[in-house]
């Protein structure tokens, strides 16, 4: 409540105190008088007098002049039109429990019903008063009377306690975390299940299983049932038995094809791998002619394989034609050509296709950071030290971090054969020295473990107390 009507409202109870105390007085000379003039005659009715008539006009006149102002917060009225005592309270109710009655109650306990009006009225600009100035913080935000009502009205707002409310954030953030843990491992429970059917029914069984179920089988599943055709295939000792799953994985790559899916390398480099190992080239190039008219994106990466087949047979004819279309055209597209075989004979130990390749490569436009790992380890196993140095310059020049560049000397440090494990060390230092990069804490941890491996465990220390001095 502002302090102008705290004001207004001390004076407007003192003046209507100060009336009462008249009027009571005036009413008990009355009674003496009536009492003691029991025995005469009636007589005519007393006027008011003068000054008790002056004082009320003054107190109206007061009243009236008070600023109300119009407008009055629904909010106010239905907080105090609804207040009640906590039910510990020793005060008792009163009669009339509204605000508008206690003033009247508070006016009226000095005089008789009906006996004047202008106690109803004062009480009437009293509780206008208060209904209009009192302050409350909360107007704002209950603007509407029945939105609030249903809000005190909730039976389980009385009965919640601290402990109800922490066990509700517990069991909130329980729920949360359970529907993260489904959504991001569906997948892989569905996968294990594949998998688990088909070892134990068979891959046809477990399409017809899933079939059944009404859950329609994606292009993952099909790669998992594929997948443990091969590895069946792998397993068994008896060609017949071999033919026999390959043909059912041919079977579900039949089936990729019909449902429309895009043959990609997860799905055939299974099929591939194991013709390569198993020295079937005509079947080989059955699946490559098939693949690359179902995806002629997957080119390079089919070049790949092809590298692969042929330095297992050491056909170094074939070999050398693959290098040579590689090199033939500086186009965009054999840039990613040259990329897949020189992974494939990172592989292998032929250094001379090896380095006719590695001269036409512009390293900054390798694919990915796991190709050019690759690359480095091979840079190591070959002793092809002004390569490496060369290579991370240009990646350090093409705005590379200097993370990922330690990460790459550090591959090729420890690639280097025949090395001492501190060797290795001083190689891993000097190149960060020449290059002028920190080393990155992978690049730590690598060679760390490194010197584990061997034993090494005063050089381990020692490249822990650099890591953390650096």
């Amino acid at each position: 409540m502002r302090p102008s009507t705290a004001g207004n409202l001390v004076s407007l109870f003192r003046l209507a105190t100060r009336l009462n105390s008249k009027r009571f007085s005036t009413a008990s000379a009355a009674k003496k008088k009536l009492s003691s003039s029991s025995s005469s005659p009636p007589t005519a009715k007393k006027k008011p007098s003068p000054s008790s008539s002056a004082d009320d006009a003054a107190f109206k006149e007061y009243v009236s002049s008070i600023n109300i102002s119009p407008s009055v917060s629904k909010s106010a009225k239905y907080l105090l039109k609804n207040f009640k005592a906590p039910p510990s309270s020793t005060i008792s109710d009163p009669p009339n429990s509204s605000l508008h009655g206690i003033v009247s109650d508070s006016l009226n306990s000095g005089c008789r019903d009906g006996e004047d009006e202008s106690a109803k009225q004062l009480s009437t600009h009293a509780s206008s008063i208060l209904y209009d100035e009192m302050d409350l913080d909360w107007d704002d935000e209950y603007e509407d009377e029945e939105c609030l009502g249903n809000v005190l009205e909730l039976p389980w707002l009385s009965r919640m306690s601290n402990n109800n409310i922490s066990w509700r954030r517990k069991d909130v953030v329980r729920e949360r975390k359970q529907k993260w843990v489904v959504k991001n491992t569906q997948t892989t429970r569905f996968s294990k299940l594949v998998n688990m059917c088909a070892k134990k029914f068979g891959p046809e069984a477990t399409i017809q299983i899933f079939g059944r179920l009404g859950q329609e089988s994606g292009l993952k599943e099909y790669n998992a049932l594929i997948k443990v055709c091969i590895e069946k295939a792998r397993e068994a000792t008896d060609e017949d038995v071999s033919l026999e799953q390959i043909y059912k994985a041919y079977q579900i790559f039949k089936l990729i094809r019909e449902k429309g899916f895009k043959i990609q390398e997860e799905t055939y480099g299974q099929f591939l791998m194991y013709l390569i190992d198993f020295g079937m080239v005509e079947e080989f190039f059955f699946f490559h002619e098939l693949i690359k008219e179902e995806n002629p994106d997957s080119l390079p990466r089919l070049a790949y394989y092809e590298m692969l087949l042929w330095v297992r047979f050491n056909n170094e004819v074939k070999i050398q034609e693959l290098c040579h279309s590689a090199m033939a055209d500086d186009a965009e597209e054999k840039s990613y050509v040259r990329e897949c075989l020189l992974l494939a004979l990172c592989e292998s130990d032929r250094k001379q296709e090896f380095l006719m390749l590695l001269e036409t490569l512009d390293i900054t436009k390798v694919s990915s950071d796991e190709s050019l790992k690759s690359l480095f380890r091979s840079l190591g196993k070959l002793f092809l030290e002004p390569f490496t140095e060369k290579f991370l310059l240009a990646l350090k020049r093409s705005g590379v971090e200097a993370e990922k560049i330690s990460t790459f000397i550090s591959e090729y440090a420890i690639s280097i054969p025949n090395s001492l494990v501190e060797d290795t060390i001083v190689k891993f230092q000097t190149l960060h020295s020449k290059l002028e990069v920190l080393p990155a804490s992978a690049a730590y941890a690598k060679l760390i473990k490194y010197c584990c491996e061997f034993l090494k465990v005063h050089e381990a220390l020692n490249v822990i107390d650099e890591a953390l001095r650096s």
